[in-house]
């Protein structure tokens, strides 16, 4: 993937230094790999939501290094800044982890959706175990500002 959209930014001028991120799980006999680029994320909704990925952020480095707060980092000028994207370089490295899934929602979203909801609605809207809960989680984020694309993938083994 990263090669392809590489590929189509250097054809033409006026998608030079295009790129996306991601987050992807393959889930196989109740185990969850998971992949990602950016600040795409996956959250573990059991009894508690957990984030499992790191944002390749700006502001995520600064809160790894104690510059500034986790609620600084929701308001810095610079939040929408990642460091690794799919397409902006030839060669990139996405970060994997391993997660046994137990009576458990694994949640994959953009930032459209983590940048413009609280993780305790998120958790809120998780836990209604309903068929419009991707749904109820775009409409969150639109009522939340909805400054940017709102993807959600929700996986459920309950």
């Amino acid at each position: 993937a990263n090669m392809e959209i590489y590929d189509m930014a250097l054809k033409s001028a006026e998608l030079n230094g295009m790129g996306t991120t991601t987050v992807i799980a393959v889930i196989k006999d109740g185990t969850a790999v998971i992949a990602h680029v950016g600040d795409s994320r996956a959250y573990l909704a059991g009894e508690e939501l957990k984030l499992i990925t790191r944002d390749h952020s700006i502001v995520q480095s600064l809160v790894e290094s104690g510059k500034i707060t986790p609620e600084d980092a929701k308001v810095h000028p610079k939040k929408n800044i990642i460091t690794r994207a799919l397409g902006t370089e030839e060669n990139v490295v996405a970060d994997f982890c391993e997660i046994k899934l137990e009576n458990d929602v694994l949640l994959l979203c953009t930032d459209g959706l983590s940048g413009y909801a609280e993780e305790k609605d998120i958790f809120d809207c998780l836990n209604k175990n309903t068929d419009t809960v991707a749904d109820e989680l775009i409409n969150l984020a639109k009522v939340g500002g909805g400054g940017d694309n709102i993807t959600v993938v929700i996986i459920s083994d309950k």
